[in-house]
């Protein structure tokens, strides 16, 4: 062993000593943990409350914009034609014996079919027929002279006497107020009832025998 040097394991322990030391350490921890728990940087501790729920809008959907309304133009309903009576005086509006007749009657009955029938070859040049299907209308030298009907082909607006149309039986003519007696048209072959100036046809005169013609100054070839 060198002389001088400092043996410890010979030297006696000084616990005073050893034991102010450890004091000072202890100090020193205490007071580090102090200083950790009142003056540091430490992180907050985490949020525990929930996070909130977001709310649902209340407000209203948008409703689609309304289509515009087209404005309807109001119809004006079509005039109804007026009614054509024919009679034992004429047709219509238009009286036996009207000159230059056909205009007014195409005004009411619209435009003839034809207007270039005649009697020329029976020995009356001057009576011509404008027609509207099976209605015949007759002029004399222009002007009215009578009608004949002789089948269901016809102007709309036409009425006929008392509501008597062709396929009416003999009885029903025969009591139409006026009604005269039957008469026998030889040339013709057929019987015929007059009223009001009006005359209608037959192929016989039993109760049931029907119209075959209507018309007022019934012209022919006979």
């Amino acid at each position: 062993m060198l002389a001088g040097s400092l043996d410890r394991r010979s030297s006696p322990w000084h616990p005073g000593v050893g034991g102010s030391r450890a004091a000072a350490v202890g100090a020193l921890l205490v007071a580090a943990l102090a200083g950790c728990g009142s003056g540091g940087t430490s992180a907050d501790p985490p949020s525990t409350s929930a996070p909130s729920a977001s709310t649902p809008s209340t407000s209203p959907a948008a409703l689609p914009a309304p289509s515009p309304t087209r404005s309807v133009e109001p119809t004006t309903p079509a005039p109804t034609p007026a009614v054509v009576e024919l009679s034992g005086h004429g047709v219509g509006s238009v009286p036996d014996g009207t000159p230059g007749a056909l205009p007014a009657l195409e005004a009411l009955l619209g435009p003839a079919d034809s207007t270039d029938g005649s009697l020329a070859d029976c020995g009356a040049p001057g009576i011509t027929f404008a027609t509207w299907g099976k209605l015949w209308v007759s002029l004399d030298g222009g002007a009215l002279f009578g009608w004949q009907l002789n089948g269901a082909d016809r102007p709309a607006v036409v009425a006929l006497p008392f509501a008597v149309d062709l396929g009416a039986p003999y009885s029903t003519v025969a009591a139409l107020p006026g009604a005269g007696e039957p008469q026998y048209l030889e040339n013709y072959q057929v019987y015929d009832v007059t009223a009001d100036g009006v005359t209608w046809w037959f192929d016989d005169i039993q109760p049931d025998s029907p119209v075959v013609m209507i018309g007022h100054g019934i012209l022919g070839c006979g």
